[in-house]
C-alpha cells in the first residue's frame, strides 16, 4: 500500500524534533518507523478526461497564428504584444477580454464546446484511502548541522 510517504516521515521526524514543522536545515535521518495501519484502500477504474491543462499553450498560439494567416516577424510581433499585454492584465484578464470581444459569452461558448472534441486520454484511477495511522515506534533521529 502507498501512502503519502514524504509526508509520514516528515511527520515522523518532527515528531522526533518535538515541532510542529521541520526546520529548514539538512537533517540526517537514521531511524526505524513502525507504524499500524488500519482501514480500507479503495481503487477505482481508470477514467477519460481532458487533457486541456496539457495543451501547450506557445505552440497552440503560434499554430493559431498561422492559420490565421499571420506568419514570420508579424506572428512573432503579435504573440509578443499578446503575452504582454496577458501579463500586465493578470489582475483581471476576463474584464479587458470582454471589453474587446463584442460577444464574449458567445465566444466562451463556443470554445467550451470545442473542448469537448478534444482527444480523450485515460488516467488512472482515483485511489481513496479511509484508513488510520498510528505511530508504534520511532528511534534513532539525528539533526546535522
Amino acid at each position: 500500500m502507498s501512502v503519502n510517504a514524504p509526508a509520514v516521515i516528515t511527520a515522523a521526524i518532527a515528531h522526533e524534533l518535538k515541532a510542529g514543522k521541520l526546520p529548514p536545515g539538512v537533517h540526517h535521518v537514521d531511524t526505524t518507523i513502525t507504524f499500524k495501519v488500519t482501514g480500507t484502500v479503495k481503487k477505482n477504474e481508470d477514467e477519460p478526461y481532458t487533457p486541456t491543462a496539457e495543451i501547450p499553450l506557445l505552440p497552440t498560439m503560434a499554430l493559431l497564428l498561422e492559420k490565421a494567416g499571420i506568419v514570420g516577424d508579424a506572428a512573432i510581433n503579435m504573440l509578443a504584444t499578446a503575452m504582454k499585454e496577458a501579463l500586465i492584465l493578470n489582475e483581471k484578464p476576463e474584464d479587458a477580454i470582454k471589453s474587446k470581444l463584442k460577444d464574449y459569452y458567445a465566444a466562451e461558448k463556443k470554445v467550451l464546446a470545442m473542448i469537448g472534441d478534444l482527444p480523450e486520454k485515460k488516467r488512472s484511477g482515483k485511489t481513496i484511502y479511509a484508513v488510520s495511522v498510528e505511530e508504534v515506534k520511532a528511534t534513532g533521529f539525528q539533526q546535522v548541522g
